[in-house]
């Protein structure tokens, strides 16, 4: 019989060891007081890594300047991009080899279980705070130009990757306020969309009941990253500022100027192929943005509810990513993970104890009680289009 116990970790600075306290049940505290004291213990000691490939370590390519830095689950530094593969539980560590063009790179790929093999990765700049990036379908023995070609691609399979601190504001599609009903709950549940006129980078999104406006089932709060159109469909990706989560929106505006927009993924997918005029709610706009000139110096006042407290992250919030470092300083720019290729003496963690526990929040907190046809709808909008 499986069971799953909470435990506690920490992270040996200098040494790099991991300790490891497990509870003797399913509670938190049940002969659980710490990372070094607990029923179960652990100690994980860091396994050396080989030594990169000779050509690898002799190449003189570099990935992109706008690519470098810290994004959502990934970190790119000079040659070298981890990525935090969340869904498989794998962390990846590439090196650029050679740059096939102005997107895509021949880089040397290793995971922590052992995996190594030669790829190609293709690189797009989706705006200053976005970036997709997939890599080839096939991997190789050895370097190879024709690893980039363009039919080890699919134009489906893009992750989508938000800066984890934006370099600069990324204004919303979204100018005013906008309504609309959302489908499939039988014209019960109607939504409002808000632009933050002082602030064109943050948005705000409600569901109530179109019986009773007084009565409010969910509030979020969005701070838009990036946005970019693939024929008529515009793609929006976003950051939910109340509960740490990343969300991609779809909208496509008609010859008419109806407008539609809908959920097109959360957390690094941006889904294509979708048709929101199918699958999306349609909206009207029924205020806009006035400038200061139009009303006498003074901005608009808004029905735009305040700005939600962000929480403060915890182990719950992201239950399928490991515990990161804190952030250090511009000037010491570092990844909040160390590559698989780290010596031991390179941490500098803290030492703290940190909460092995999961769970996580589902994005539709405050409709729990409703029917599923209402939940399915209630996911839909909170991305717009500036008319």
């Amino acid at each position: 019989m499986f069971t799953l116990d909470p435990m506690m970790y920490r992270k040996e600075a200098g040494t790099g060891r991991i300790y490891v306290a497990l509870s003797s049940d399913s509670s938190c505290h049940r002969h659980l007081e710490s990372a070094t004291r607990g029923y179960e213990r652990l100690v994980l000691q860091p396994a050396d890594s080989r030594p990169w490939p000779l050509a690898v370590r002799q190449a003189t390519c570099t990935l992109p300047d706008w690519a470098q830095g810290v994004w959502q689950h990934s970190h790119v530094d000079g040659d070298t991009m981890v990525y935090k593969d969340a869904k498989n539980f794998k962390t990846h560590t590439t090196r650029c080899v050679a740059q096939h063009d102005q997107e895509k790179f021949v880089i040397y790929s290793r995971s922590q279980c052992g995996e190594e093999s030669y790829k190609c990765i293709w690189l797009k700049y989706r705006g200053t705070n976005v970036m997709e990036f997939q890599i080839g379908s096939s991997p190789s023995d050895k370097a190879d130009d024709d690893l980039c070609a363009a039919h080890w691609f699919l134009e489906t399979d893009w992750i989508t990757q938000g800066k984890e601190k934006p370099m600069e504001e990324s204004p919303c599609p979204v100018s005013g306020e906008y309504q609309g009903v959302i489908p499939n709950t039988d014209d019960q549940l109607g939504a409002k969309l808000y632009s933050d006129c002082s602030s064109p980078g943050i948005m705000f999104y409600s569901v109530l009941s179109r019986g009773n406006h007084s009565h409010i089932y969910e509030e979020r709060e969005y701070r838009c990253l990036g946005t970019w159109h693939e024929g008529d469909v515009m793609y929006t990706y976003t950051q939910r500022r109340d509960v740490l989560l990343y969300e991609c929106f779809a909208g496509r505006v008609m010859a008419d100027g109806r407008v539609f927009i809908g959920e097109a993924g959360t957390d690094e997918s941006c889904r294509r192929r979708i048709d929101p005029t199918r699958t999306g709610m349609l909206i009207d706009q029924i205020a806009p943005c006035y400038s200061t000139e139009e009303t006498g110096g003074e901005p608009r006042k808004s029905s735009i509810p305040p700005p939600l407290p962000v929480p403060t992250q915890t182990a719950d919030t992201t239950p399928e990513l490991p515990r990161r470092r804190p952030d250090r300083p511009a000037s010491t720019d570092r990844p909040p993970w160390d590559p698989i290729t780290a010596r031991p003496g390179d941490e500098d963690d803290s030492g703290a104890d940190g909460s092995g526990g999961g769970g996580g929040g589902s994005g539709a907190g405050g409709l729990q009680g409703l029917p599923a046809a209402l939940l399915a709808g209630s996911v839909l909008v909170s991305a717009l289009f500036r008319l």
